[in-house]
């Protein structure tokens, strides 16, 4: 697989294609502005351009340094909460796939992008 990324002109979205034989596939991200008042957002969106590619995405986010492993608190199967252990503060994921609390590390999903 070849992976090409470049910035979108006269912009600040990152733009990343996957190119294989079985297909090609754009991951576009970007902070929208402003921020909510809950803090700061960052979108990633997946698009088919031609065939189709099957994706493992991971979220394993690490506080402190990487001294504790996140707690993870999965409120639907869409929607998780990452945070480090005794906090309130931490992360948000939500997502438009089902996705599986990953115990100590965080959590993931497969998908097939056609």
């Amino acid at each position: 697989m070849r992976i090409k990324q470049f910035y979108l002109p006269d912009r600040v979205v990152l733009l990343t294609r996957f190119l294989s034989e079985t297909g090609m596939v754009e991951l576009t991200g970007y902070m929208p502005v402003p921020a909510t008042e809950a803090g700061c957002a960052l979108v990633r969106t997946l698009r088919c351009i031609r065939g189709g590619l099957k994706f493992r995405m991971a979220c394993e986010p690490r506080f402190d340094y990487a001294r504790p492993r996140p707690v993870v608190e999965q409120e639907s199967e869409r929607e998780a909460r990452l945070c480090p252990p005794g906090e309130a503060y931490g992360l948000w994921l939500l997502a438009e796939v089902p996705i599986q609390a990953v115990d100590g590390q965080g959590v993931e999903a497969v998908l097939e992008i056609k």
